[in-house]
């Protein structure tokens, strides 16, 4: 009873808590990997005080409630698929002061070499407008997290409450992104979603499964998994931009119960957000 109560009083501070069970599934899961990275990113802009993150925990022995990111079968939660993000060697990541949208956007390099690339961001509407949007250089050593550039949200939000901005981020190496995300400037509870359009198509490839999944706005936490059997894909709970195209790998060998690409189309349920909130 303490941990159900503990799971519904996490969920209610950003989100809610839903009536159906499957959402509330979803928002559990979610604030998981949420709360975990805040706390590990947080941790990784301060160095060189803290130089290293051990959190519970993995996976665990037995069927469970639990803040595992692997479950007892080795199913990958919500957790561990921000686990991969965040503990990535290259991290860009943004911090939003409290009381104001003034954020900063830092890179945490863990790699042996420097990392040189460039940052860029776009402030958008819920619908994916841009706003406004910049870019600057990077150069951060090995070893060291840097803060790069400081984005007065508010004042670029001009006439748009702030209810209804996102900041997106990326680092790019030339052609290679090394790292993004998005952060929203208020609760996630109090943004104005819109209701996200999630077109996925799914194609074989050479010993994998593709899936190109675009939405017609702003969709955030997406999560796919599969009406039967199961999947470990390559990157899960994520945002997307309504003009942008996600592409999401299912190798072969980490698919059981499908067994072709119209198989895993036709089993393929995507989760958002969006539909959580706007269903409250």
């Amino acid at each position: 009873a303490t941990g159900s109560a503990a799971i519904g009083l996490y969920m209610h501070g950003d989100y809610g808590v839903p009536k159906d069970f499957a959402h509330d599934v979803y928002l559990s899961q979610l604030r998981a990997g949420e709360i975990m990275k805040y706390s590990i990113e947080r941790m990784r802009r301060d160095n060189p005080y803290s130089r290293g993150v051990v959190f519970w925990q993995l996976n665990d022995c037995r069927p469970v409630v639990s803040w595992s990111g692997i479950d007892y079968f080795g199913r990958w939660k919500a957790q561990q698929y921000y686990t991969k993000r965040f503990f990535a060697p290259v991290l860009v990541s943004a911090a939003v002061a409290e009381g104001s949208a003034t954020t900063q956007l830092w890179v945490s390099n863990e790699s042996t070499e420097t990392v040189n690339g460039t940052l860029r961001w776009k402030l958008r509407t819920a619908g994916s407008e841009i706003l406004a949007q910049g870019e600057a250089p990077v150069v951060v050593q090995a070893g060291v997290s840097k803060l790069v550039e400081t984005v007065d949200c508010k004042t670029l939000a001009a006439a748009h409450s702030l209810k209804d901005v996102y900041l997106e981020y990326e680092l790019v190496n030339e052609s290679e992104i090394l790292g993004q995300g998005t952060t929203l400037l208020v609760l996630a509870k109090e943004f104005k979603f819109r209701q996200a359009k999630l077109n996925a198509q799914v194609r074989e490839e050479k010993g994998a499964y593709s899936i190109e999944l675009k939405a017609d706005c702003f969709a955030k936490g997406v999560a796919l998994d599969t009406a039967v059997g199961d999947c470990l894909f390559s990157d899960n709970y994520f945002d997307v931009s309504a003009d942008s195209v996600k592409r999401v790998l299912v190798q072969k060998q980490d698919v059981e119960g499908i067994s072709s690409a119209e198989e895993l189309q036709k089993n393929l349920t995507i989760t958002c957000l969006n539909e959580v909130m706007l269903g409250m």
